[in-house]
C-alpha cells in the first residue's frame, strides 16, 4: 500500500493495510525477490509500491514513496510459524537513514496440498458434523485459529450444498448457551466469527453490495473535507459555540445522507443472508419469547459488524484506497457512533454530552430502523443452500486438516462425553497426518530425478529410463567409484525442501508428448575412466 510520509500511520493500522484482502481491493502492485544462499530460500524481500489507480481520482503527493524493508525468513518453521519484531526502512537510495521501522508479524503454514480423492474420509466426517461435534471445536480451537477454520469449513460445505445448515447448526449451539438474550454473539465464537465471513464474502469479496449502499456516500465525505466536529474541547477557532453550531449542522446533514443511502439499499440485500437472518431471529424468538431480542441479534450482526465499520474504516472494506485524513476520520467516526446507537436504541448522554442534539435524529428515526430489520429479514424462499466465492477445494480441505491437527491435543480434551462424531473426526485427521508423513511412489520418484540430476552423467539416465513401478532407490554405479551411491532422498525435512526446490530451479518442464531420453552412452564414460 505505501510508506508514506504524508500520510503517517500508527503500526496498528498500517499491519492493517498489508493484510492480503487489502491489498487486493486497492490492487497495489507488488514485487518479490528470493535470494538463494546456500541452496535454501534465506530472504524474502517484498516492495509495496505505490497502488495502482485512475490518476484523476489519485491525489497528488510529492515523494511518495519512501523506502522499503526486508523480511528474513530463516527462523521460520513448523516448530517456529511466527515471528514478530521491528524492521527499518530502507531509503530508495539503499541508505536506512533516520526513516523510521515498521514493526511486521510474519506467520509460516506449511500444507501439503493433495488430490481431492484424498481428502474423502475428512469430507464424510465434516459433512456428518453435528451439533455435539461442533460444541467440541467451540471449546477447544484457539482464538487465532478460529477465523481460518471458519472459513475453510464454510468453502467445504458450500461445495455439498451444506453451507446455511451449518452456520444455523452453529446459531442454535450459541442461543441455545446463552442464558442473557443482551449477550448474544457478544464474543468471539464460532458462530459469530462464521457469520461475519459470510457476510463479507457475501457483500465484498462475491457481491458489490456494500460498495453499492456506502460508497457514494462515502466518497462525498472524503471528497468534502469538511470539519463536523462538535466536542467543545476540540474546536479550535474564535468563535468555539458558533463553530460548533455549524459543524452540528453539517453533522446532521452528512449522517442523514449516510442513512437514506443505507435505507434505499435494504431491497438489494443479498438473500442468502436474509435468509439466515430470517432463521436467526425465529431461533432467538423460541429461546426468549422476546420481540426485542431477535431484532437486536440482527441488529448487531447487520449494522454493528458491518454497517459502522464499513463507515469507520471504508478502506478496510474495499470502499476506499486511502486512509482517510484527520477531520474526515473524526467525520466517519461521529456518523458511525450515530448510527451505531440508532441500532442499539439508545440516545446521546452522559460522557457524550456534546451529542446529545443528534437524539433529534434518533427520535425520529426509530421506526426506519425497525422497518429496515424488517426487510433485512424478509425471505421468500423457503431454503437457500448458501454459497461461497469460488475457491481451490483441495486447498479447503488441507487448510482445514492442519488447522484441526494444530488443536487436536485439546480437542480430544474436550470430547469429555466421548461423542462419537468427534471421536471418528480425531481417528479421521491423526490417519491422514500418518499418511502424508508417508511419500508416494510419484514423490519418491521425483527426489531420486533429484537427486541424480546433480550426479549427472550415467546415473541421469539410468534413473531416468527407469520404470515409474520402480519404488526402490536406485544404484547409481558411477564409472570410476568404488562402489554405488544410493539415489534416496534426505530424511531432514529441511533438507528435503531444500533439494526439493534447488531441482524445482533446474528442471525445465517436459512435455509428455515428447519421446523419452535417450540411454545414455556408456562407451564414451569408459574411455574417461582415468580422468573421472
Amino acid at each position: 500500500h505505501g510508506i508514506t510520509n504524508s500520510s503517517p500511520r500508527t503500526s496498528q493500522s498500517l499491519l492493517k493495510s498489508f493484510t492480503p484482502s487489502a491489498k487486493a481491493q486497492m490492487q497495489a502492485r507488488r514485487s518479490a525477490r528470493l535470494s538463494l544462499v546456500g541452496g535454501g530460500v534465506r530472504e524474502s524481500t517484498v516492495d509495496f509500491d505505490s497502488p495502482l489507480m485512475d490518476p484523476s481520482k489519485m491525489p497528488k503527493r510529492d515523494n511518495d514513496l519512501v523506502g522499503y524493508l526486508a523480511v528474513d525468513i530463516t527462523e521460520l518453521s513448523s516448530e517456529n510459524p511466527r515471528v514478530e519484531g521491528w524492521h527499518k526502512i530502507v531509503g530508495t537510495n539503499g541508505e536506512a537513514g533516520d526513516l523510521g521501522a515498521v514493526r511486521i508479524s510474519v506467520l509460516y503454514t506449511d500444507e501439503l496440498v493433495r488430490p481431492l480423492e484424498a481428502y474423502a474420509p475428512l469430507k464424510q466426517v465434516l459433512l456428518s458434523s453435528d451439533a455435539a461435534m461442533l460444541k467440541v471445536l467451540e471449546k477447544a480451537v484457539s482464538a487465532g485459529d478460529r477465523v481460518p477454520l471458519c472459513a475453510n469449513l464454510m468453502n467445504v460445505m458450500a461445495a455439498d450444498g451444506q453451507l446455511m445448515n451449518f452456520l444455523l447448526t452453529l446459531c442454535r449451539n450459541e442461543i441455545a448457551g446463552c442464558s442473557d438474550a443482551n449477550t448474544i454473539f457478544r464474543g468471539n465464537s464460532l458462530a459469530s466469527k462464521a457469520i461475519d465471513v459470510f457476510m463479507k464474502a457475501k457483500t465484498i469479496e462475491e457481491g458489490k453490495y456494500l460498495s453499492n449502499a456506502l460508497g457514494i456516500a462515502v466518497q462525498s465525505i472524503y471528497d468534502s473535507r469538511l470539519s463536523c466536529e462538535v466536542d467543545p474541547t476540540r474546536v479550535d477557532a474564535a468563535d468555539p459555540q458558533r463553530e460548533v453550531a455549524q459543524n452540528m449542522k453539517r453533522l446532521l446533514a452528512t449522517t442523514y445522507l449516510v442513512w437514506n443511502s443505507v435505507l434505499h439499499s435494504i431491497e438489494n440485500v443479498p438473500e442468502e443472508l436474509c435468509f439466515l437472518f430470517k432463521n436467526m431471529r425465529l431461533i432467538v424468538y423460541e429461546k426468549f419469547k422476546n420481540m426485542e431480542a431477535r431484532q437486536s441479534v440482527i441488529a448487531g450482526f447487520f449494522f454493528l459488524r458491518l454497517i459502522c465499520p464499513a463507515i469507520l474504516g471504508p478502506q478496510l472494506f474495499g470502499l476506499q484506497l486511502h486512509y482517510p485524513e484527520e477531520a474526515t476520520a473524526r467525520t466517519l467516526t461521529l456518523v458511525s457512533k450515530t448510527i451505531q446507537n440508532l441500532a442499539n436504541g439508545v440516545n446521546f448522554g452522559g460522557k457524550e454530552a456534546y451529542m446529545i442534539p443528534m437524539n433529534e435524529f434518533l427520535d425520529s428515526n426509530k421506526v426506519a430502523m425497525q422497518e429496515c430489520l424488517n426487510k433485512v429479514c424478509s425471505c421468500a424462499k423457503p431454503k437457500v443452500a448458501g454459497s461461497m466465492p469460488s475457491c481451490s477445494l483441495p486447498r479447503a480441505y488441507a487448510a482445514t486438516h492442519r488447522l484441526l491437527a494444530q488443536n487436536l491435543e485439546a480437542i480430544v480434551e474436550n470430547n469429555s462425553e466421548n461423542d462419537p462424531t468427534t471421536a471418528n473426526l480425531v481417528q479421521t485427521v491423526v490417519a491422514l497426518r500418518k499418511s502424508q508423513q508417508q511419500p508416494s511412489a510419484r514423490t519418491q520418484q521425483k527426489h531420486s530425478e533429484e537427486e541424480t540430476q546433480r550426479m549427472g552423467g550415467t546415473a541421469q539416465g539410468s534413473v531416468l529410463t527407469s520404470g515409474p513401478n520402480d519404488l526402490s532407490a536406485p544404484n547409481l554405479n558411477v564409472p570410476g567409484s568404488a562402489g554405488s551411491a544410493s539415489a534416496s532422498p534426505s530424511t531432514s525435512p529441511n533438507s528435503r525442501r531444500r533439494d526439493t526446490l534447488q531441482g524445482l530451479l533446474r528442471r525445465k518442464p517436459r512435455d509428455s508428448s515428447l519421446p523419452p531420453p535417450p540411454a545414455p552412452d556408456t562407451a564414451a564414460p569408459q574411455q574417461q575412466q582415468p580422468q573421472q
